[in-house]
């Protein structure tokens, strides 16, 4: 016999228990709307979005998490955009990490601007 498991974490908050949030989940952050390709399947490919969050504007909105009562679960810090395109992304993560204000940093990448190390 077949033994089967809930995908469902046991231990799991459901939002209809806990509504209205003093805090939420997650909170996005897109650092840059900058594509570094251009998928047919993606506005990207008709438009250029551009433009990369300034660090002023970054710490602004780590500082305004940090005023909710509870820490984040996860932050993530892309959306529509690649994140190796901001050449600030590095440090962003540091300032988020540093601010202590989520259980997890998230990011999604094309992983094309990833450079290999070199070989010995």
């Amino acid at each position: 016999m077949v033994e089967t498991a809930s995908w469902r974490d046991k231990n799991r908050t459901w939002l209809k228990d806990v509504v209205p949030l003093d805090t939420p989940f997650t909170v996005v952050i897109e650092t840059t709307a900058t594509c570094n390709i251009k998928c047919v399947y993606c506005p990207h490919s008709v438009r250029n979005f551009g433009g990369t969050m300034s660090m002023a504007l970054y710490k602004k909105i780590i500082d305004d998490i940090k005023g909710f009562p509870q820490r984040l679960k996860k932050l993530d810090l892309f959306c529509f955009g690649e994140p190796l395109c901001d050449p600030d992304f590095a440090k962003k993560i540091s300032i988020a990490k540093e601010a202590n204000i989520t259980d997890n940093i998230a990011f999604l990448t094309n992983g094309l601007l990833i450079t290999p190390p070199p070989c010995k």
